[in-house]
């Protein structure tokens, strides 16, 4: 049940990777989906023994100090996997990655192992989201100001799908360590090498297969990109990702690059951001911890 999330993860919450490259039309969209299916991969691969502090936060969260009841087990994945579906059937990309550790918590609260390094763990998610949220906007709106006075001779679309592929990398890196710290939480076990393929491997077979659906929304729908702004929100969707990977704190793709292409858009004038669509996907996110620990919280009780 643990790889069902992570291929709904790769399905909803990874094509965003790479939404600057495809929004702005520089890179076709099986094609992006391919891309960024593969450094998904890499980015769980490379990245699962070196930063290894999001793994940290994440574990914590959880706050479940003994043995893991299957019942929690259950009730932790079954209540991402139908956030994150409900979700993808109506286009809006959420993060599987947000629903998973807003499951944790609801699963803390209904056992009853809610501790400080809980409430600590929680904070490091809450900055995670400011610096996702805030600094994408900003840092991509930024940037796209300044790509306004430069010109690139030899064209945007080498700097675009490798800042693309650095940004699916990043997604891996981070959404990886979330999952492999469900092994070591839920499978009493440490984060082997076979283990860390199979992440990697449904991760990126969920955004070659089903990415497709986020991506036209998001890309084709919510924002209109030139080519200096599509490289502007892959370069500063990759710099809060870096940055956070590097801090430890959980974040989400899904909210640093969506914020991005909004802020990326925006530089270009305020018209060229589709706010009835933008709206539908920020009120997603604001439902998505507490009806993700709802859902949790009920299922850990029905099941114990």
């Amino acid at each position: 049940m643990i790889f069902a999330v992570v291929f709904v993860n790769g399905m909803t919450d990874a094509p965003n990777a790479v939404g600057g490259a495809v929004a702005s039309g520089i890179v076709k969209p099986n094609r992006a989906l391919l891309i960024s299916g593969v450094f998904n991969f890499l980015g769980v691969a490379f990245n699962a023994g070196i930063f290894s502090r999001v793994t940290k936060n994440v574990y914590e969260l959880a706050g479940v100090g003994g043995t893991v009841e299957t019942s929690q087990i259950c009730a932790v994945l079954c209540a991402t996997i139908i956030f994150a579906l409900f979700a993808w059937v109506f286009g809006i990309p959420t993060s599987e990655s947000h629903a998973l550790m807003g499951a944790l918590l609801g699963t803390a609260f209904a056992s009853g192992e809610v501790t400080s390094t809980v409430s600590k763990a929680f904070w490091s998610v809450v900055l995670g989201f400011f610096v996702s949220v805030v600094g994408g906007f900003v840092i991509t709106f930024v940037l796209a100001k300044l790509l306004k006075k430069v010109c690139i001779k030899l064209g945007y679309k080498i700097p675009l799908v490798l800042a693309a592929a650095l940004n699916s990398f990043l997604h891996g890196s981070q959404d990886g360590q979330k999952f492999i710290a469900l092994a070591l939480l839920f499978l009493n076990s440490d984060s082997t090498f076979t283990f860390v393929l199979l992440v990697a491997t449904f991760m990126a077979l969920g955004t070659i297969c089903g990415g497709g659906r986020i991506l036209k929304k998001i890309c084709f729908e919510a924002v209109v990109l030139e080519e200096k702004e599509g490289v502007a929100a892959e370069l500063g969707g990759t710099a809060c990702l870096l940055f956070a990977t590097l801090l430890g704190f959980p974040v989400s793709t899904t909210y640093t690059k969506t914020l991005a292409l909004v802020g990326a858009s925006s530089a270009g004038g305020i018209s060229k951001v589709r706010f009835n669509d933008i709206t539908k996907i920020v009120s997603t996110w604001v439902i998505t911890y507490p009806c993700s620990a709802f859902l949790s919280y009920v299922l850990t009780k029905l099941l114990t």
